[in-house]
């Protein structure tokens, strides 16, 4: 907590997804920084599948404000306008109930995991985050691709169960996180979803994550 005013005026932008979504909400939520939920160093830069996702992070990094990430299936159309926020799934439920818990209001909220079936490991952390009060005033939600998180009539059943009563246009499928190829979305910087009632949409970018 002592380093929320800090950091500001010593930033350096943080890159990284997964476990790393326990650092990126409190910059964005406490700090007030951007951030990026991205690709690794580790294991993902030298990897030739991930060259068009590092393009697109390479052009953020840049400060392109025209970015855009494709969200293949509309759950509930429509459209949306806000800061993005969000991460792992699981990590987000376990910051529930702590100084960094996660809170979505006027944000669209980007939500993606692996390995978590059957269906309770994904309906769980939803209720724990939905009955926590993360989602009061989120504008949109999207996911990513869940892999081997089961059916995807399976998981769009259960989101739906969990948050379709929100009101709010949620997409399903978007390459990110735990994906090949792993698109960066920036957290705290404005985006814009539309989510067609057919064949999805994508989220694009209106302002920079980065100034000259």
């Amino acid at each position: 907590d002592g380093h929320h005013e800090l950091f500001p005026r010593r930033s350096k932008l943080v890159v990284g997804f997964s476990d790393a979504t326990a650092l990126l909400v409190p910059l964005v939520q406490q700090a007030g920084v951007a951030a990026v939920h991205g690709p690794m160093v580790a294991h993902e830069l030298a990897d030739p599948a991930q060259r068009p996702a590092l393009d697109h992070l390479f052009g953020i990094l840049a400060g392109n404000a025209e970015w855009e990430v494709p969200v293949p299936r509309t759950l509930c159309a429509g459209e949306a306008e806000g800061s993005v926020a969000g991460g792992c799934l699981s990590v987000l439920a376990s910051l529930a109930g702590t100084p960094a818990a996660p809170r979505f209001a006027d944000a669209i909220v980007m939500i993606e995991d692996h390995y978590e079936s059957p269906q309770r490991r994904i309906d769980r952390p939803l209720v724990q985050l939905r009955q926590s009060g993360a989602f009061e005033g989120t504008r949109g939600v999207f996911f990513g691709e869940m892999n081997e998180c089961g059916s995807f009539e399976e998981i769009a059943e259960t989101i739906l169960d969990c948050l379709g009563d929100l009101g709010v246009p949620i997409g399903f499928g978007a390459p990110v996180g735990h994906a090949v190829p792993h698109f960066a979305v920036p957290f705290g910087t404005r985006a814009q979803l539309v989510l067609a009632e057919q064949g999805g949409g994508a989220l694009r970018g209106t302002e920079p994550v980065v100034t000259s």
